[in-house]
Order: structure tokens, then C-alpha cells, then sequence
């Protein structure tokens, strides 16, 4: 399925208790975010903060934008100061 979108993402960290949100990319079937966030210091073993959830959304979709899948990525499988780079694959994408 490819439509063309508004999106952007909704960047968490610790169960929601730290947010960013990236910049919407207009009409596009393939956004491609090269964003930095920063996010307060945690501790590297405390569960509560141990994944990175990404929420992707169609801002076009008003007034409640569309919600077209998620990745969910494991701070605890990195090392300290580790950088990672690379594609990641939706889960429960929809389309239409």
C-alpha cells in the first residue's frame, strides 16, 4: 500500500514520560527523518526506561491524526554511548 502522507513521529522514552515529536514531511510515501533528540539522563539499568517507542502518524488526518504503526527498540541491547543508525520496520502498519 503506498499513499501519499503528512508524517511524523512521536518519539518516546520510559512507559511516555519523555516525548519529542519530529517535523511533519509533506505528501510523501517515504519520509526519511535525520533528527536528533536529546533526552534527559536515565539510568542505564532502570526498567522503566528501557525501550525507545517511535509512533508514526498521518498529520493530514484532522482532528485526530492517523496512527500508521509503530517500532519499539531495546536501550538495554546497547552499549554506552553506542550511536545507531539504519531503516527499522513498522509493526501494525495500516493503510487506507
Amino acid at each position: 500500500c503506498v499513499l501519499a502522507i503528512d508524517a511524523f513521529a512521536r518519539v518516546w522514552i520510559g512507559k511516555r514520560k519523555m516525548k519529542k515529536v519530529t517535523m511533519v514531511f509533506q505528501n510523501t510515501d517515504c519520509p526519511k527523518w535525520n533528527e536528533t533528540f536529546v533526552f534527559h539522563p536515565i539510568l542505564f539499568n532502570d526498567a522503566d526506561y528501557r525501550y525507545l517507542l517511535v509512533e508514526v502518524f498521518d498529520h493530514a488526518v484532522q482532528p485526530k491524526p492517523k496512527d500508521l504503526g509503530f517500532f519499539k527498540f531495546d536501550l538495554f541491547s546497547l552499549k554506552l554511548n553506542q550511536t545507531v543508525k539504519g531503516w527499522f520496520t513498522l509493526k501494525d502498519t495500516r493503510c487506507g
